[in-house]
């Protein structure tokens, strides 16, 4: 059986990318500039799977992914994204809530 492929629209966690190769063939943007809206359109294409990390979706965005079936997104809250337009289209919308809200020492300055 053949891997799913995802698109990583931006660096991850060593251990992050070390699960998904193991899951998974992967392609990483790795250009310093930002993608545009037609790059990661163009790049949703051809892939299984997305995780979005500083980006949106809808379904303008997916239009014609005839194989997309998930986008991730590893952020505080999913405004970027529409999760009905993604349904429409059958794609599930996955949000990792939280995950970079770290405790802070709380500090009192005189």
């Amino acid at each position: 059986m053949n891997k799913p492929h995802v698109f990583l629209a931006d660096q991850v966690p060593t251990d992050v990318l070390s699960y998904i190769s193991t899951h998974c063939e992967y392609t990483l943007w790795d250009q310093e500039k930002p993608l545009t809206k037609d790059e990661l359109k163009k790049a949703l294409k051809s892939v299984d799977g997305a995780l979005l990390t500083g980006y949106g979706a809808d379904a303008d965005l997916i239009e014609g992914c005839n194989n997309l079936k998930v986008i991730s997104t590893a952020t505080v809250g999913y405004d970027r994204f529409d999760p009905q337009g993604l349904a429409a289209n059958n794609v599930l919308l996955t949000n990792t809530p939280m995950c970079l809200m770290k405790p802070l020492p709380t500090c009192y300055l005189d």
